[in-house]
């Protein structure tokens, strides 16, 4: 009765989309045979250049990193972190991430991490270096 809902403009969502993603064992080979890496902290990141208009991006975590929900936990950081960078990441990859153990991060520590990866990673496959 009278009530009005204002509903105030909401930022627009930094999703994932499937398109972004890297899935299935024949891409994570691909990316693993190219041999091309970049490593900082508990990360390394395997890329190669793909003729897509934006890059994918993939993760690897193996189970001496601990249980489930902690794997879990960390994988989810990662992808919040990755999905605030996307926007402003040069270049167009397949990446993997791989994902040595560590205590979980904070997103913000996981952003600063690949951010640096990235900017290494581009700097190799980049044609101008």
């Amino acid at each position: 009765h009278g009530i009005v809902h204002l509903m105030a403009r909401a930022a627009p969502r930094l999703t994932l989309p499937p398109s972004a993603r890297l899935a299935g064992r024949p891409a994570f080979a691909a990316v693993f045979a190219s041999k091309t890496k970049v490593s900082r902290g508990p990360f390394s990141l395997y890329a190669i250049p793909n003729n897509l208009p934006h890059s994918r991006f993939g993760t690897s975590i193996g189970r001496p990193s601990g249980s489930a929900p902690t794997r879990n936990t960390i994988k989810r950081r990662i992808r919040e972190a990755y999905r605030h960078l996307r926007p402003t990441l040069p270049g167009q990859y397949d990446m993997v991430l791989v994902i040595r153990p560590h205590k979980p991060q904070t997103k913000d520590d996981y952003q600063a991490l690949l951010l640096a990866l990235h900017q290494k990673l581009h700097q190799l496959l980049s044609p101008n270096g």
